[in-house]
């Protein structure tokens, strides 16, 4: 019973760190940079968003935790190719093929969080998810530039 409550009070101390972290500079989604492309979904807007149950909940956190340490490196990764671009040290064109591998496994880390998460969703959880997906892409080319 003692490990029960140490683990949901380090999960919750996880899930109210995190819109910190959102708010840190560069670090929210809508400025069209690398944070807002690979941001994982809060537990506190899902929730909300689907009016998840409290075992709904502990699952959602507990697949968040798994996209955050499966996600780790390759946006790591691609967080230093973007600072060695902007400093100069490296072209974009050096670090293309790198930051594609990096992009393929957000994309399929992504995918793998999605089915997993949709097996605990009810029917109307999963067709308001799939809506929350579908605004969410459609929100995240918001702020970028053009092309020239």
């Amino acid at each position: 019973m003692r490990r029960r409550v140490g683990v949901a009070a380090m999960l919750a101390a996880i899930v109210l760190a995190a819109p910190a972290v959102a708010q840190q500079p560069g670090g929210g989604a809508g400025r069209g940079g690398m944070r807002g492309m690979m941001a994982a979904p809060s537990s506190e807007e899902l929730t909300k968003e689907l009016s998840l149950n409290a075992k709904q909940q502990e699952t959602l956190i507990e697949l968040l935790m798994v996209l955050e340490t499966d996600t780790k490196d390759a946006r790591e990764a691609m967080m230093e190719n973007m600072q060695m671009v902007r400093d100069g040290s490296v072209t974009m064109d050096a670090v293309r093929e790198d930051n594609r591998k990096s992009m393929a496994t957000l994309r399929e880390a992504n995918e793998t969080f999605n089915k997993k998460f949709k097996t605990i969703l009810t029917d109307e959880q999963k067709t308001a998810y799939d809506a929350w997906l579908a605004k969410r892409a459609a929100n995240r080319g918001q702020g970028r530039r053009p092309p020239a």
